[in-house]
């Protein structure tokens, strides 16, 4: 397992001078990766970017410190080679020790939809042949409204400035809940 990408000298050495004076601690970690467009270095509270190709399925963890000291003597070549085997991580002649985590395993750590907000999209999940039967008296769908009336309240108060009321924010929940879980037969 190798994965290879070619990134845009000129971006990658741009974007590394915001690690020349950034204050790391030897604990922090950077997390490397790719998006299938482009290249990213997350470290110290700061994220660059640069065109890329290649194949990366993966995140790249290694010490904050060995981003500072890249960034004070960036890797040679146009573009810039980047490798990892799993061990280590290769920017050109530059060499650190790494943990890879494969993209599996990323997706599968993005947490899910609170259950509150799970229980209020029922509706638009269940198919049409199915209708929510129970009359909405399922305990976790009261207590999932009742802890949206709570937070369009506290959004209402905190947007009564800009005119903007309970009705529109309840309104825009609504219409993204619907959004976000279209039955097929809608589309």
């Amino acid at each position: 397992m190798a994965y290879r990408l070619a990134v845009d000298r000129r971006e990658l050495v741009s974007g590394l001078r915001r690690f020349i004076r950034a204050e790391v601690w030897p604990s922090q970690k950077a997390v490397i990766g790719f998006d299938g467009r482009f290249f990213s270095i997350k470290a110290a509270n700061r994220v660059i970017v640069a065109h890329a190709h290649g194949t990366w399925p993966g995140l790249a963890f290694v010490r904050s410190n060995a981003i500072v000291a890249m960034a004070l003597a960036p890797p040679d070549g146009e573009p810039v080679r980047v490798s990892c085997d799993g061990k280590r991580l290769r920017f050109g002649s530059f060499s650190v020790v790494c943990a890879w985590q494969p993209i599996s395993i990323t997706l599968l750590s993005l947490p899910g939809a609170p259950d509150w907000l799970e229980a209020l999209s029922r509706e638009y999940r269940a198919p049409r042949s199915q209708p929510c039967t129970d009359g909405g008296t399922d305990l976790r769908v009261i207590k999932s409204e009742q802890q949206l009336a709570r937070l369009v309240s506290r959004a209402a108060k905190t947007l009564a400035a800009l005119g903007i009321t309970e009705q529109d924010i309840r309104s825009l929940i609504e219409s993204r809940l619907a959004q976000r879980h279209k039955r097929p037969t809608d589309m």
